[in-house]
């Protein structure tokens, strides 16, 4: 966790008891890091913009630095900065091509394995319908090819000789997915178990 006290005086910036992790462009901190600075320095209507682009220097290393390294230190030149900074944590594109790598080193990893346990966290920074989302795109990849062996174990022959059953037993199944996602458009604003139904059905969209 990221913990920042300041001083101003003499419209100098003073740092008092300081434990802020710097920041290289990591997208797994890039948030956490934004958000730590974005309170008592960016939005810190104390502090000149001078300031605050020279203290968010001291705090940065790695690509993020050297993407700034050549910007002058002036008042002028802090919005190029804050806008570099806010690119690298907020890339989507490079925050998917970085997940879809982790997915794919895991599935290879879970061909490998009889059983797995999947853990994961939730983050405040994020809405819970995006987080819900996120999660089942990260299980359905993870666990994909066994959710299919699981069909084709259990229903893959009967629905080949019982058609007529399988078309009822998926249109009941339809329906009842279709009402229960209703349900929790309508009521999860008020009802906390259909907002938690909901995320349930963004889960497994």
């Amino acid at each position: 966790m990221y913990r920042m006290s300041i001083q101003v005086q003499q419209h100098e910036i003073k740092l008092l008891k300081l434990r802020v992790e710097t920041f290289g462009g990591e997208l797994a901190t890039g948030q956490g890091f934004w958000e730590c600075f974005k309170q008592p320095v960016h939005d810190n209507d104390g502090l000149a913009k001078l300031q605050k682009f020279q203290h968010l220097g001291l705090l940065l290393t790695g690509p993020v630095m050297a993407a700034i390294k050549g910007l002058q230190a002036t008042e002028a030149y802090y919005g190029d900065d804050k806008a570099i900074l806010q690119s690298i944590c907020g890339d989507k594109e490079r925050m998917q091509q970085e997940h879809l790598g982790k997915l794919r080193a895991l599935s290879e990893y879970l061909h490998q394995l009889t059983y797995g346990f999947l853990e994961l966290y939730s983050n405040e920074s994020y809405s819970d319908r995006d987080q819900a989302f996120n999660a089942g795109i990260f299980e359905g990849y993870a666990t994909a090819d066994r959710a299919i062996m699981h069909y084709d174990n259990l229903w893959k022959q009967y629905c080949a000789h019982q058609v007529d059953s399988c078309v009822k037993l998926f249109q009941f199944i339809g329906a009842t997915l279709n009402y229960m996602q209703q349900q929790a458009t309508e009521l999860a604003v008020k009802d906390p178990y259909w907002h938690q139904d909901g995320l349930n059905h963004e889960e497994s969209a």
